[in-house]
């Protein structure tokens, strides 16, 4: 990724979905203790692809939410789980920002 577009994915503002979709990720691929590195490898990515689909700042599309639901082992609906339970963006804007996210458990009911 060159510095041009690295400035320009961090320049776009970011979908509240995207943001918690990536989060998701982040928070289930550092639960099951996959380095992210090697996750990105297993994933065809680069270190810098990674960082963006998991801080929300570039949407992840069907495809490859299909190869991240397999590779981490769990269904679309999990990565989607206790959206429409939060009560605004700055939590999981403060999800996707940390550099060494810790695994949080979501709310399971209302």
């Amino acid at each position: 990724m060159t510095l041009k577009s690295q400035l320009f994915v961090l320049n776009t503002p970011r979908n509240v979905v995207d943001v918690y979709v990536g989060a998701q990720v982040r928070m289930r691929r550092v639960g099951l203790g996959l380095d992210a590195a090697a996750f990105a490898d297993s994933l065809q990515l680069s270190d810098a692809e990674l960082w963006g689909y998991e801080s929300g700042h570039k949407p992840i599309g069907a495809g490859l939410l299909q190869k991240i639901c397999e590779a981490l082992k769990s269904p679309v609906s999990y990565f989607f789980e206790g959206y429409d339970l939060l009560p605004g963006l700055p939590c999981v804007l403060e999800v996707a920002d940390q550099t060494k996210p810790t695994p949080q458990p979501f709310p399971s009911g209302a």
